[in-house]
């Protein structure tokens, strides 16, 4: 596994400290926020939906894709972050 370096001092002193950053933590990072957009995005659509069917216009089936399937993947995400959290502090 690749880890990049930071350069991060100690607070017990002056001296720095050499800290490894695993990319499985960015990777966890972008997914978590990658649900909370999608999540969102997809509330955004489903108040779009809603104005739209009140007001008799035609929903765009995109919108209405994005409203059905989007909630489900951002919750599928969410899981997925959440699992690889807990294997990430087990094996700490």
């Amino acid at each position: 596994m690749r880890a990049l370096l930071c350069l991060t001092s100690c607070s017990y002193g002056n001296d720095a400290k050499l800290e490894l950053v695993s990319t499985t933590s960015k990777t966890m990072t972008v997914l978590s926020r990658l649900a909370i957009i999608i999540a969102v995005l997809s509330a955004l659509a489903l108040v779009g939906t809603l104005v739209l069917y009140f007001q008799n216009i035609a929903i765009p089936a995109v919108l209405m894709a994005f409203c059905v399937w989007g909630l489900p993947l951002a919750f599928a995400l969410a899981i997925v972050v959440v699992i690889g959290n807990i294997a990430k502090r087990r094996n700490n």
